[in-house]
């Protein structure tokens, strides 16, 4: 919630002309609490490692956080290299696996893929390393289809290969065609940077990316004029001028990736129609300047600079401008104020499958359910105890009425004996009395 919140807010505008900042605090690095760009996971050092300094500890940021989940991890160094464990599932992350094609022939191995730190983005890319003869091969990043490295020298003894941070061992007799597949290795949102100390072979840290989210988050804005309501650009054309039929819409900035926005984002661009299908862009003010000529028009398309984009319909004619600049005042504007609570609905949580509203739907069911769940086991533990207490009195207990009957029975029995003892006593005196 705070960063999608806060990556959005950063790109707009608020009633000071000043860009977006931070609207949440998150967690940063060592535990502190800000308005960072991304937050930081929390790292708890085990207890046993060579040096328990914080320096001695890896920083681990949640920088994709659509694929950040809930479980803690734990990251293992040795010689080796380092390893990531998910705690959820035990599931092992680093060292990464690797495949060899069912057809490849020869006795060409490879090795899993250890990671490099700090951890590239390019990490969960699927990249594929096809061998051209016995002694060079080719690779490939299948993920975004380009070519990393062709005809890499290979030696039998060992190859070492290494591209989107991470490292395989490729040895063997090879032959043309064989393949190797790095499928791409998950960080489930987690960038992880290496200890500013160097670790030592046996040490090991505790990662709780959301442990703490809930407790930590917190406003960072108490000015309401510092909201960002609006957005930073304003895309105008010529009325006055323009003769054809041309509109452009109100412009959007495009999300960097990764941050900060374009440092060129207010800077005025013209687009200036030379014909029905082409038109010039010019932005002096630009770094670097911004000068084509001859662009394609196709209405409807997306228009890029400076990191916002634009669309222009209609049919344009010669001489026609459209201007994309600086928001100067930003009263008014509520389109970014729109796209801040279209996130609700948007699915930015889970892997992109969820969003705020259907993942705290979630939260209320599963607590509904859990709740449910509890109130019947409780229901039933309390027939059981019922039972329990039953089958202990059918054996060891106490019936009331059978005891009440057996006191009046022996109550009976006393007083039969009691009117004995006195008929006795009184023929004892009846015979005393006849001897005298």
């Amino acid at each position: 919630l705070a960063q999608t919140m806060n990556d959005q807010h950063r790109l707009g505008q608020d009633l000071n002309g000043a860009l977006g900042g931070a609207l949440f605090n998150v967690m940063g690095p060592n535990g502190t609490t800000g308005a960072f760009s991304v937050p930081s996971a929390k790292v708890v050092a085990n207890l046993n490692n060579s040096n328990l300094n914080p320096a001695a500890s890896p920083v681990v940021t949640l920088s994709d956080v659509s694929k950040v989940t809930t479980s803690d991890y734990t990251l293992a160094y040795s010689t080796a290299g380092y390893s990531l464990t998910r705690l959820s599932d035990n599931a092992v992350l680093w060292p990464g696996a690797t495949a060899a094609s069912s057809t490849n022939t020869g006795s060409g191995t490879i090795s899993t893929a250890s990671v490099t730190l700090p951890t590239n983005a390019a990490l969960p890319n699927n990249v594929s390393i096809v061998f051209n003869s016995p002694t060079d091969f080719n690779v490939t990043d299948n993920t975004t289809s380009t070519v990393l490295a062709t005809n890499v020298a290979y030696n039998p003894a060992g190859t070492s290969v290494s591209y989107n941070g991470w490292t395989v061992q490729l040895s063997g007799t090879q032959v043309a065609g064989n393949a190797f597949t790095v499928p791409g290795i998950s960080t489930d949102g987690l960038t992880v940077n290496a200890p500013a100390t160097p670790p030592t072979a046996g040490d090991s840290w505790l990662i709780q990316p959301t442990r703490y989210g809930a407790r930590d988050i917190s406003v960072a804005i108490h000015d309401t004029a510092k909201i960002a309501a609006a957005a930073p650009i304003i895309a105008e054309a010529d009325f006055v001028n323009n003769t054809g039929t041309g509109k452009i819409s109100a412009g959007v900035v495009n999300v960097p990736v990764p941050p900060p926005t374009d440092p060129n984002l207010q800077k005025p661009v013209t687009i200036t129609f030379t014909s029905a299908t082409t038109f010039d862009v010019s932005s002096p003010s630009s770094v670097p300047p911004i000068a084509l000529t001859g662009v394609p028009y196709i209405e409807g398309a997306d228009i890029s600079y400076n990191g916002w984009t634009v669309k222009i319909t209609g049919a344009p004619e010669a001489n026609d401008t459209f201007t994309v600049g600086p928001n100067s005042n930003g009263v008014s504007d509520n389109r970014n104020a729109l796209l801040l609570v279209g996130l609700q609905t948007q699915n930015t949580l889970a892997g992109s499958t969820a969003s705020y509203q259907s993942a705290y739907s979630q939260i209320v069911s599963s607590i509904g359910i859990k709740t449910r769940d509890i109130n019947v086991t409780a229901q039933a533990q309390a027939s059981l105890v019922k039972q329990s207490q039953q089958a202990q009195q059918s054996l060891s207990g106490v019936n009331l009425d059978e005891e009440a009957a057996n006191l009046l029975r022996y109550q009976q029995a006393y007083q039969a004996a009691g009117k004995m003892m006195q008929i006795a006593s009184t023929m004892f005196d009846t015979l005393l009395g006849l001897g005298r």
